[in-house]
């Protein structure tokens, strides 16, 4: 488990990493038309753009199958979006001089997730992702764990997105959850919670995935 004890101790802050996934929709400083991968970089930050349009276009996205890499379980479409990426963000991190906080919404926070996994020990300060799905087996989310000290992912009450690929393909997510309704916010909520929480999200399941919402809320609850 990484080593964040509380929302309040993200080095990067949440909210600012909610902003920079936003813009990532927006401004891209790396293009890859081959694997439509996009990235943006500011302040020692990282943002890899998600998907937004259309839940029929992400569930598509996420029909493939997982690759092994270095004894783990990943999912091939996001290990190759962001091996694409790596000397992109290898090359940012030697320009900034620090370890970077990486952060993305959706699928953008998926291949996140696996640029962390793929960085070398110490280039990663946080994680942050916003409505991602699974990204790889429990090996991949170890390692990921060992190599980035501080992992956040936020969900939505109402997105669906988060909860795919199935556990039970061998999928499973990782880090300290943040858990967000209308009404307020749980950190690391139980199962329970979250079922009951669910019922009242307000939104719909697309709606709950917009990176918009995701940032309204989080503006809403003062972060």
């Amino acid at each position: 488990m990484p080593t964040l004890k509380h929302y309040s101790e993200h080095p990067a802050g949440i909210f600012a990493m909610a902003r920079l996934s936003q813009a990532a929709y927006e401004c891209a400083h790396f293009r890859d038309v081959e694997t439509d991968t996009e990235a943006m970089t500011i302040l020692g930050g990282l943002s890899v753009r998600g998907t937004e349009a259309d839940l029929r276009d992400i569930r598509e996205d996420l029909r493939v199958g997982m690759r092994c890499r270095d004894d783990a379980y990943i999912h091939a479409g996001f290990l190759e979006s962001a091996e694409v990426l790596l000397p992109f963000a290898q090359h940012y991190v030697k320009v900034w001089g620090s370890p970077i906080d990486l952060t993305g919404h959706s699928l953008g926070g998926a291949v996140a997730t696996v640029l962390a996994f793929l960085m070398p020990v110490g280039d990663v300060r946080s994680l942050t992702t916003f409505g991602a799905p699974r990204a790889g087996d429990a090996a991949f989310c170890a390692e990921v764990a060992r190599r980035c000290p501080s992992i956040v992912r936020v969900t939505n009450a109402a997105d669906v997105v988060s909860t795919v690929p199935w556990a039970v393909t061998g999928y499973q997510h990782l880090g300290h959850r943040l858990y967000l309704t209308e009404e307020g916010h749980w950190w690391n909520p139980t199962i329970w919670e979250r079922a009951w929480m669910r019922l009242f999200s307000g939104h719909t399941p697309l709606g709950a995935h917009s990176i918009k919402t995701y940032c309204d809320r989080l503006q809403k609850f003062g972060f």
